[in-house]
């Protein structure tokens, strides 16, 4: 067994919870170096699944200082179904 299969099957079922983004939006108006940096931090967060085909959603999980927060909640492949039910029932509770 490979070593990604290995740490899929050591968390079946399991979730993992993440910041859907590592810092607050630019303010508008922001210069393009400073966007740039902003995009690549965002990247390191929101590709897990695409780079790994399991499935990823991002809730609404706060607001701090007037500014949504996101959480990203990603599942084990081929927990489509239960890792939406999972973001539902943590969304309606924020």
């Amino acid at each position: 067994m490979l070593g990604w299969d290995r740490c899929v099957a050591a968390f079946e079922g399991a979730i993992l919870c993440l910041p859907t983004t590592p810092c607050p939006a630019p303010v508008k108006g922001q210069a393009i170096p400073v966007l740039d940096v902003v995009r690549d931090r965002i990247t390191s967060l929101t590709a897990h699944g695409g780079l790994t085909g399991v499935p990823q959603v991002s809730i609404p999980g706060a607001t701090v200082n007037g500014l949504p927060v996101g959480l990203s909640i990603v599942g084990a492949h081929g927990s489509d179904a239960s890792l939406l039910a999972v973001a539902r029932a943590m969304e309606d509770m924020t």
